[in-house]
């Protein structure tokens, strides 16, 4: 099972990233409890740091684990708090509430839906990743200096050896899509008759066909704007790559590929809502499909 202290490292490097690339002059440690962040602090090297650091600590809370046998998948809620500091010298070292803040906002913005993998050192899960914005609290001693809380909700999904939605990677003309909804599916036609003077009736599939149907968001630049402009201005003859990989059965490097047309498009644009576009996709007459 993954552990909050494995969540805690992840989260610090991913911070620790964010603020090199924005060439902010300190660096972030999160902790997965008060009690380790406490002895860190008491640690008397840590005051002779070259580089200011910015503390964080993680607070979880119960996991909740699916009840089904054979399938080891839990959800974890837990709740981070970064503390900025507040002192006469924030701006000769550059750290305050804005730079804090940067970081922050970087880090929940690029996470929402983020999916991956980690391991516990046994076993691989399958993660996605749901923060809420950042909230502001007021400037405190809780942790022995002056300082204002930033916390952020996190919400993780996990499945051993799964698959979750986001980890899904679609194409269609070259450009990933944006997934709201999608999936495919393949209907077999089937002939059923008595055979051979039998009573018993079997089946024989004659005919099959393979569907994907995505719905994506109407957004400059991406899979919505291609769908649209064939909706308007489409012909007969528009045909469409695509590929598909998940991480189990086709990967990024060996996705499933096939020439396919839109058999259906539906443009909805609600006002108030976000526009969408929704496609049905077949496979072009005379493809060959596989993996790419």
């Amino acid at each position: 099972m993954i552990s909050t202290t494995q969540i805690a490292n992840e989260i610090e490097s991913r911070f620790n990233e964010i603020a090199a690339g924005a060439n902010l002059p300190f660096v972030f440690r999160i902790y997965a409890n008060i009690g380790e962040y406490k002895a860190a602090e008491e640690d008397p090297t840590r005051k002779k740091l070259p580089t200011p650091v910015v503390n964080g600590v993680l607070i979880a809370f119960p996991a909740q684990i699916v009840p089904l046998q054979g399938v080891k998948s839990f959800a974890m809620q837990q709740l981070l708090t970064v503390y900025a500091p507040v002192k006469p010298n924030a701006e000769v070292n550059g750290v305050g509430i804005e730079e804090v803040m940067t970081v922050v906002n970087a880090f929940a913005e690029s996470s929402a839906g983020l999916a991956g993998a980690m391991s516990d050192g046994e076993n691989n899960y399958a993660y996605v990743l749901a923060p809420q914005l950042p909230s502001v609290g007021s400037e405190g001693w809780e942790l022995g200096f002056a300082a204002i809380p930033v916390s952020v909700s996190l919400a993780w999904q996990f499945i051993e050896g799964g698959v979750v939605g986001n980890n899904v990677k679609i194409t269609v003309g070259g450009q990933e899509a944006v997934l709201l909804e999608g999936g495919f599916s393949r209907t077999r036609i089937a002939d059923t008759n008595p055979r051979e003077g039998s009573e018993e009736m079997t089946t024989v599939i004659g005919q099959q066909g393979l569907t994907l149907r995505v719905l994506v968001p109407y957004i400059s630049g991406g899979v919505g704007q291609q769908l649209v402009t064939d909706t308007l201005t489409g012909a007969l003859d528009k045909t469409y790559a695509v590929t598909y990989s998940d991480g189990v059965a086709f990967t990024d490097s060996a996705p499933f590929a096939a020439k396919m047309v839109a058999t259906n498009i539906a443009f909805s644009f609600n006002p108030g809502t976000t526009c969408s576009v929704e496609a049905t996709f077949v496979l072009a007459d005379g493809e060959v499909y596989g993996n790419a």
